[in-house]
C-alpha cells in the first residue's frame, strides 16, 4: 500500500503549493458528473449545494435543475 503522505515527486511543480500534510495523490472518481450529482443529491438532500447573492440551492434542487 502506498503512503499518501510519502515524499512528493519533484517533477510535479504544482505540488509545492499544497499545504503541509495534504496528500499529494488521491484516487480520482471514475463516475460521470451526473452520477456524482445524483449521489450528492441522495446523500445531502436539501443541504446547501450553492449559495450566492443571498440565495441557497440544495443538492436535490440542483440535481433537478441540471436534468
Amino acid at each position: 500500500m502506498t503512503d499518501l503522505f510519502e515524499r512528493r515527486p519533484p517533477e510535479e511543480p504544482g505540488l509545492r503549493f499544497y499545504a503541509s500534510g495534504v496528500p499529494w495523490h488521491l484516487p480520482v472518481p471514475r463516475d460521470t458528473l451526473p452520477d456524482l450529482l445524483d449521489a450528492a443529491a441522495h446523500r445531502y438532500g436539501a443541504r446547501t449545494a450553492l449559495a450566492a447573492r443571498g440565495s441557497r440551492t440544495g443538492f436535490r434542487a440542483l440535481r433537478r435543475a441540471a436534468a
